[in-house]
């Protein structure tokens, strides 16, 4: 909580001032002429209580995942996302099990159905007793294994022997009833699953893109300013659909393929005995190569990857600065840029679809060897009287099953690769290290009471580039800083280092003598109130934007903000009031406009320690005195830290610091800096000069 002192309430005329109404509106505090002192409602305890309410409202993140890309337990922290739907996965999972039993069922009652079309004409002759016992030891497909294959050599006997008690016309009836029957149970089976994974696979991706936001709001500028969007927007939609289909859709179409093969291997075993051990060895040389190109192709996927981050890049570039391309006539250019960047994700593809492809042609080869073989084994066991044809029919079919699921299963085995490659993306941005983060022992700031003072600072962005060298100053409560200096020279550094948006590399940036690095982040940007020279506006009102950093505003309240911004005027000549849409990044207004409505935004919440980066700098005359009125007025009650462009604003300034090449080589008031004749005069003069030309 802020003392009573720096924490402020929302702005209102003084007592007395003359109030009036908007037509159709109700007088609302902060009503009255322009020039009205502004002073400070004493009810203060309500915009506290409303950031603390704001604040437990936000949603609840995902827990930050701890690792390296690289660390086989990343992958099962990205699993553990799953475990909230473990029961409907194990659903699924069963009702999979479930769908390849009803398949063997299938192979059964198909033969059951032949059986009586193959002996059509024969004479019946149920099998006594006598005929069981001869069957237990011997009969097609297993001679000589002996006692252990005892219990399904019984099974299977029983069951012929009984099948064949059945009147054939019976066993036709009895058969196809029950082969409808185990295909729609196969296929609502399936439905089910896959409506139940569906929903899993989407709740999980929807987590993990939470997951990612959260990690991306996190990070530092500096990694912002080294990362373009098109990546990140890659990584948050492309990768992570593909990452939600390797955690659910392929896995469960993995486990239900092994499912099948597995029951059609036991139906091949049952009925065609020893040859099913051919039958795994052939499977077991086909993965050999699929394996090789399902490594091949997650290379690939990683390059096409890298590649269409550029056509994120190259599309939102084109379209977020259309006023730029338009103005130079730049479409062709935009446009055979975007064509060339297309065009190298479209041969990336088709070199990772050639990959792919190969798996089918090596499993079809590979099948087709097996069941000509078994054909040639099982015909001949028919042609000698120790098979019938129905079972040959059957196993043939499993056969062809088997090849279909390991088809399958190739594919699957591809798209997993290509999903572990998306995995690898989205484990570097979640394990990318957040460097502005609160210590274990950080403390809460209160309030702002006594000073914000430089000790000796040095920053650099690399290695090979210096900004700021050895910068000091004290800047004690309720006065106004401002730094000048030409276009690089590192001034906007300096506030950015008071918000801590990067820590300095050595000596210490301190707020009433706390180091910022030991203070909660949260609690050092409560006490800021930022305006930049760069007009950042979002998608939405008028009203949502001046409202940004405190959602729970009444009208009255941000009407009185926009007064003081000078904004209210304009805002009330729009048809929709403070219900008019900015559009994307403001584009529905002028310069000046959004910046007088951040310049409310950053009134809104009274934050005792202002930041103002060349803020009237994108303003016209009229505007520029009108803002700058109300920031004289709002200096008054606070701490004010003005990177200067113009000059004019800047000369009842408590300190002025002229930076030059990242070092402080003036300092002083206004009138002691004329008085030296240095820089800082000069630049003075430089723009009185160009004001007189330009009027």
């Amino acid at each position: 909580m802020r003392s009573s002192a720096s924490r402020r309430g929302v702005w209102a005329p003084s007592r007395g001032a003359p109030k009036h109404t908007s037509a159709g509106r109700s007088p609302m505090p902060g009503s009255g002429p322009h020039r009205d002192p502004l002073v400070i409602l004493e009810d203060l305890d309500q915009v506290e209580a409303r950031r603390r309410e704001w604040r437990k409202r936000k949603q609840k993140l995902p827990p930050e995942l701890k690792g390296t890309a690289e660390d086989p337990a990343f992958y099962r922290q990205l699993i553990s996302y799953a475990k909230p739907y473990r029961l409907k996965m194990s659903v699924a999972l069963c009702m999979s099990a479930l769908a390849a039993t009803a398949k063997v069922g299938y192979f059964f009652a198909l033969e059951g159905l032949l059986a009586p079309i193959f002996r059509a004409g024969s004479e019946r002759v149920a099998p006594g007793p006598e005929q069981l016992a001869q069957h237990v030891l011997k009969f097609p497909g297993i001679e000589g294994l002996g006692d252990p294959l005892l219990p399904l050599a019984m099974l299977r006997d029983n069951v012929t022997w009984w099948w064949s008690s059945v009147p054939p016309l019976s066993q036709l009836k009895w058969a196809a009833g029950f082969l409808v029957l185990l295909v729609i149970l196969e296929q609502l089976n399936k439905y089910v699953q896959r409506m139940i994974m569906r929903g899993v696979s989407m709740d999980i991706v929807r987590t993990l893109r939470v997951a990612l936001f959260s990690k991306l709001l996190q990070l530092s500028l500096r990694f912002f300013h080294k990362n373009h969007s098109g990546k990140l927007l890659s990584r948050v939609t492309a990768d992570l659909t593909k990452l939600g289909n390797l955690l659910v859709d392929v896995l469960v179409n993995m486990f239900s393929d092994v499912f099948t093969v597995i029951g059609s291997l036991f139906y091949v075993f049952y009925s065609g005995g020893g040859f099913v051990l051919i039958a795994l060895a052939v499977a077991g040389v086909t993965f050999v190569p699929i394996q090789q190109i399902g490594r091949r192709v997650r290379q690939k996927e990683n390059a096409v990857h890298r590649k269409l981050s550029e056509v994120f890049q190259s599309l939102s570039e084109a379209l977020s600065n259309q006023k730029v391309v338009k103005a130079f006539g730049a479409e062709a250019h935009e446009l055979e840029r975007f064509r060339v960047v297309n065009d190298r994700v479209l041969d990336g593809r088709l070199k990772t679809a050639s990959l792919r492809f190969r798996t089918e042609p090596v499993v079809e080869l590979m099948g087709a060897v097996s069941v000509a073989a078994f054909l040639l084994w099982g015909g001949n066991q028919v042609i000698e009287g120790k098979w019938e044809g129905q079972s040959l029919f059957s196993v043939v079919l499993a056969l062809t099953t088997v090849v279909a699921s390991l088809r399958r299963l190739a594919d699957t085995s591809t798209k997993f690769q290509s999903g572990l490659s998306s995995a690898d993306r989205v484990a570097t941005l979640l394990y990318a290290k957040a460097e502005i983060v609160d210590k274990p022992d950080a403390v809460s700031l209160d309030g702002f009471h006594k000073s914000v003072s430089f000790e000796h600072v040095d920053f650099r962005y690399d290695a090979n580039n210096p900004v700021l060298t050895d910068v000091s100053f004290e800047l004690a409560r309720g006065q106004t800083l401002a730094i000048v200096g030409h276009t690089g020279s590192g001034k906007s550094t300096v506030g950015d280092l008071v918000a801590r948006f990067y820590d300095v590399d050595s000596g210490a940036v301190k707020i009433d003598g706390h180091d910022v690095r030991d203070v909660t982040v949260e609690s050092l940007r409560g006490l800021l109130a930022m305006v930049t020279q760069e007009t950042v506006l979002f998608e939405g009102s008028i009203r949502s934007n001046i409202a940004y950093a405190m959602p729970g505003l009444s009208d009255a309240e941000i009407e009185s903000a926009a007064r003081a911004a000078h904004a209210h005027e304009f805002i009330m000549a729009m048809p929709d009031g403070y219900a008019t849409q900015v559009g994307e990044r403001g584009t529905s207004l002028s310069g000046g406009e959004r910046q007088r409505i951040a310049i409310a935004r950053a009134l809104v919440g009274q934050a005792p320690i202002l930041l103002l980066d060349e803020a009237t700098s994108a303003l016209d005359t009229r505007s520029e005195k009108l803002v700058q009125e109300a920031i004289d007025d709002l200096r008054r009650g606070h701490t004010a830290i003005i990177i200067a462009h113009r000059l004019s604003t800047i000369r009842d300034a408590d300190l002025i610091l002229v930076i030059e090449q990242g070092r402080v080589v003036e300092r002083g008031s206004h009138e002691e800096l004329m008085h030296q004749g240095g820089i800082y005069q000069h630049m003075v003069s430089i723009q009185g000069a160009e004001r007189v030309r330009s009027s």
